[in-house]
């Protein structure tokens, strides 16, 4: 029932709540106790419902809490505190206009509120500003899964990135990836290359780029022809045929050992073969 940002934010939250209510030099409550069970049974539902006052209360005691962390470890200026109100505003309300109020905030920097939401949050415009704020959005979702556990970000299928009109796209990747892995230090980056495809990315980048995308290079055995054709079978199951009964065995041949099966496929020759038997 929950969204992988109302899961972050919940089990995020749990570790702060812990750590405050065992911290002497803090000031407990009952609230707290309550919200802290809450979090435990990664159920918002038990807040209260949404225009009750203890409702309110719980989730004003939860971002008092949040902000005071953030301050504690890291810095009470900047976007990142902002970018923390936004997130928990919009695990808080379950309102669909308020909700979209909020998510719309994160995404735009739009600040049109509905009622009260976006209290406390500016908008943020420009195209400096928008990426600023991204990369500082990126680093406090970091921070927080190291609360729990490592954020895993996952390129894959950037082949398209080398065609030539794609090339400022291609720059800006490279660029952005360092940024990543200067602004997320606890996060576990994966960048699926072809071969070809990495030793380019080598030549087009200097050390900063290439030397923090390859700190650990691991090659990939490509599959055999046999194993292929079983994937191939696999994903014919099912229409219930086979490969050997779609393709010629020269077809089957040369399918098999094209260095990408996908490509292979969408061949305008294989891609004719496979509309006349359908």
């Amino acid at each position: 029932s929950h969204s992988q940002l109302d899961l972050l934010l919940i089990r995020a939250l749990r570790r702060i709540m812990q750590d405050a209510i065992e911290d002497p030099d803090l000031r407990n409550s009952n609230t707290d106790r309550e919200i802290l069970a809450a979090l435990e049974a990664e159920d918002l539902r038990r807040l209260g419902p949404e225009s009750a006052d203890t409702r309110r209360q719980r989730w004003e005691r939860l971002e008092t809490r949040l902000l005071r962390w953030w301050a504690d470890r890291h810095s009470a200026a900047g976007s990142g505190r902002q970018i923390l109100q936004g997130l928990i505003r919009f695990c808080r309300y379950t309102r669909p206009d308020l909700r979209e109020s909020c998510r719309r905030w994160l995404a735009t920097g739009e600040c049109e509120p509905v009622g009260q939401e976006l209290e406390g949050l500016s908008a943020w415009n420009g195209e400096l500003e928008r990426e600023e704020f991204s990369l500082q959005a990126l680093r406090v979702l970091g921070l927080l899964s190291g609360l729990d556990a490592p954020l895993i970000l996952v390129f894959d299928q950037v082949e398209g990135l080398w065609d030539e009109n794609n090339r400022p796209v291609l720059v800006r990747f490279g660029e952005v990836v360092r940024e990543l892995f200067t602004h997320m230090p606890h996060t576990l980056i994966l960048v699926a290359l072809f071969p070809d495809r990495w030793q380019r990315f080598q030549r087009d980048f200097d050390g900063s780029i290439t030397g923090r995308v390859g700190q650990h290079v691991i090659p990939l055995e490509a599959p055999r022809p046999d194993q292929i054709e079983e994937i191939l079978d696999m994903r014919l199951e099912s229409l219930g045929v086979k490969a050997v009964e779609l393709f010629s065995e020269e077809d089957l041949e040369q399918i098999v050992r094209m260095p990408s099966l996908r490509s292979g496929l969408r061949s305008e020759e294989h891609t004719s073969e496979l509309q006349s038997q359908f």
